[in-house]
């Protein structure tokens, strides 16, 4: 069938050198039509699901098989392919079941395997013919691999272009591989989103603005599994833990799909899911989503998100309005009314002004707070490296995403305040209070306290 889309499955450890090969060799000839790395599904997803409706959207199936394919082993020490939730095993298993074109590829001189040596599903894909490639004729055994897809797609084989065609050629592709991404991402499809911009960054590798988007889908699809694993806690009744999923997508994503008005009517219909900490230490979840959500959005600065925060982290939270917001549609939950205002206490009223001179800012750090439901623990919120050259970087998590951002700093001694500012000009100030045994007390006027601590390098 002309048009039919090929599904290139690999192990990572066995054959990813060799699959990156030809998945640019197979797009520059059927581009945007190969599909790969199912590995990376994102949290939330059902990975059977994705396989099937990934494979099933496919004419033919490539099973990349390396010298290691059979036999590669997991932590435990059990071989993957007998895990029936194993990724590889999964893909091969749809394949065969789906009766489609089925092509064993071996490379690193494999060997086919046979029958018995494979799960009873898989057991089929030994009668399958395969095809060599070696890496000593890379070039010419790719290219009889494509004459017979070309054959099983019923698609001729392509003329050979001057290097002018062939550059127009691939300049119409990646042109219309754009336009098939933008129009995925626009119905929020990340997977062929992804897939698409995957095909056109393989025809054109140096394109910046390729990459930022390939990027930014790849966050999105993270985000979207995650605000649909919260919609399915919620519809199941768990609405405690859907409460504290939204949470982790305000974390990730900020007001994601108005996640801030799901949050606030969650807490109206069953205040109060969770006690609240007592005054001192109910700074500390406030500042752990506010680094996160800032690093996350590529913003620095902790006092950006304090809306965003304030509804769930700091202070009361507001009384049900007259108005029935538990039969409110969860799909469209409308705005409550704002909080009523809470008297702050006299430590949040009073920044501390003592400048600490022994702070030296050079060096990497870890900002941790008190966990707001065991004050016996800490929460780590997040590492910090500011370097010699007064450029800074730093890491976050948020529900096993890892979160990244960067701009310049400047530390005043004569205030004792740390300016940092990101790549977009956005600035927040923090505060170093006092040292306290091996870390420093800073503060943030509107969120609080927390302990900066240096973990490798140069002295407090």
């Amino acid at each position: 069938m002309p048009g039919g889309k090929i599904f290139l499955s690999y192990r990572r450890d066995d054959s990813a050198g060799h699959a990156g090969r030809l998945y640019d060799r197979l797009n520059a000839r059927f581009p945007g039509r190969i599909f790969m790395d199912v590995s990376g599904i994102a949290p939330g997803v059902d990975f059977v699901e994705e396989i099937e409706r990934a494979v099933g959207s496919c004419q033919v199936l490539i099973v990349l098989i390396g010298k290691d394919w059979l036999d590669i082993k997991d932590a435990a020490g059990c071989r993957r392919l007998d895990d029936a939730d194993d990724f590889v095993r999964l893909e091969v298993a749809t394949g065969l079941g789906r009766k489609i074109r089925v092509i064993p590829t071996l490379v690193r001189d494999a060997h086919m395997p046979s029958a018995e040596a494979l799960p009873p599903d898989l057991a089929a894909l030994a009668r399958r013919n395969a095809i060599e490639i070696n890496d000593h004729d890379f070039d010419h055994d790719v290219e009889r691999l494509i004459q017979t897809l070309e054959t099983e797609l019923g698609e001729q084989s392509r003329p050979t272009l001057t290097p002018t065609d062939e550059d127009e050629r691939k300049a119409k592709h990646f042109a219309r591989l754009q336009e098939q991404a933008q129009a995925a991402m626009g119905v929020e499809d990340w997977m062929t989103a992804i897939q698409s911009l995957q095909a056109a960054l393989s025809l054109n590798p140096n394109d910046a603005e390729t990459a930022a988007q390939l990027r930014r889908a790849h966050e999105q699809q993270k985000l979207s599994a995650l605000f649909s694993r919260c919609q399915k806690l919620y519809e199941s009744g768990d609405k405690q833990g859907a409460l504290a999923c939204f949470r982790q997508v305000r974390v990730a994503g900020g007001n994601y799909k108005n996640v801030n008005s799901l949050i606030t009517m969650m807490q109206t219909e069953s205040a109060p899911l969770q006690p609240l900490p007592s005054a001192p230490s109910r700074w500390g979840f406030g500042l752990l989503a506010g680094v996160i959500i800032a690093v996350v959005v590529g913003v620095v600065g902790l006092s950006l998100l304090l809306v965003l925060l304030n509804s769930s982290a700091d202070g009361p939270q507001p009384e049900p309005s007259n108005q029935n917001v538990s039969n409110q549609s969860f799909a469209s939950p409308t705005t409550p009314a704002s909080p009523p205002a809470v008297e702050s206490s006299p430590e949040d009223q009073q920044p501390p002004v003592t400048a600490v001179t022994s702070f030296e800012p050079v060096g990497r750090w870890r900002i941790s707070a008190p966990n707001p439901f065991d004050n016996s623990q800490t929460v780590e919120l997040m590492r910090l490296d500011l370097k010699a050259d007064q450029t800074f970087s730093l890491t976050a998590q948020a529900d096993g995403l890892s979160v990244d951002g960067a701009g310049s700093w400047e530390y005043s001694p004569a205030g004792g305040t740390l300016t940092l500012t990101t790549v977009d000009q956005t600035s927040d100030t923090l505060q170093i209070k006092e040292l306290h045994g091996d870390h420093f007390h800073i503060y943030h006027p509107e969120i609080g306290n927390a302990d900066m601590t240096r973990i490798s390098g140069g002295k407090l």
